[in-house]
C-alpha cells in the first residue's frame, strides 16, 4: 500500500501542477498563496522518489500531511466565498468548478496520506 501511495503521489503532482497552472492564469494571486502549492509538489515528488527508491516512508507521509493542509484551507476557503456571493479568484475556470475540483483532490491527499501512514512496508524492507 506504500508503494501505491508513492504512486498516486506521482500522478497527482503531475495533477496538481497542471491544475495550479490554470488555477493561476492570468491572475496570478500573492507570491506566498501559489509558492506553497509548488512546494507541495516539490515534496511529494521527492517523497514519491525516496518511497520508491528504498521504501522509507517518512518524507512521503509528511508531504502527504502538507498537501492535506494547503487543500483543507484552499477548499474551505473556496466554499466560503461561494457561500457569501464573492468573486472568488477563478483563473480559467468558474469559482464552482474550481471548489468541485479542490474538493476531490482533497479526498485523493486523504487516501494518500492514511495509506502511507497505515500501509505496510514491502517484505525484505529495513
Amino acid at each position: 500500500m506504500i508503494r501505491l501511495s508513492a504512486w498516486l503521489a506521482v500522478g497527482f503532482s503531475l495533477l496538481y501542477a497542471v491544475a495550479e497552472v490554470l488555477h493561476n492564469w492570468g491572475d496570478w494571486q500573492w507570491t506566498p498563496f501559489w509558492l506553497i502549492d509548488y512546494i507541495c509538489i516539490g515534496l511529494l515528488s521527492y517523497g514519491a522518489w525516496i518511497c520508491l527508491k528504498t521504501d522509507e516512508v517518512r518524507w512521503l507521509s509528511g508531504a502527504w500531511g502538507a498537501t492535506a493542509s494547503v487543500f483543507y484551507w484552499s477548499f474551505f476557503t473556496h466554499i466560503q466565498a461561494l457561500r457569501s456571493d464573492e468573486i472568488a479568484h477563478q483563473g480559467l475556470v468558474s469559482s464552482g468548478f474550481a471548489a468541485t475540483m479542490i474538493g476531490f483532490m482533497l479526498v485523493i491527499v486523504i487516501v494518500g496520506f492514511v495509506m502511507s501512514l497505515l500501509g505496510k512496508r514491502e517484505k525484505g524492507s529495513s
